[in-house]
């Protein structure tokens, strides 16, 4: 296998969590998802998904997303929330 120059990349990873709790995620990154995986409603920013849904919030190579999105569930069931970041490396 070869060696490969990481200077010739824009290099990135992907982080991924489930949330179940209300909070603020702090997207940091070029690109973040949010998919609603529970029962219940998942509100991003006041606007609300159904279960199965969800927004996605691409970036071009090199932009960075630093918006402070606000997080948080109503209904009744279980709450789960994918929440996918595309991040940039050192």
């Amino acid at each position: 296998m070869s060696t490969i120059n990481k200077a010739n990349y824009i290099c990135y990873y992907n982080d991924m969590v489930l949330l179940s709790k209300p909070q603020q995620v702090e997207s940091m990154c070029a690109e973040i998802t949010f998919y609603n995986k529970g029962v219940s409603t998942m509100v991003v920013n006041e606007i609300p998904f159904p279960p199965g849904t969800g927004i996605a919030f691409d970036g071009k190579d090199g932009q960075l997303d630093t918006t402070k999105y606000n997080l948080r569930f109503i209904g009744s069931g279980q709450n789960g929330a994918f929440v996918i970041r595309k991040c940039y490396s050192e």
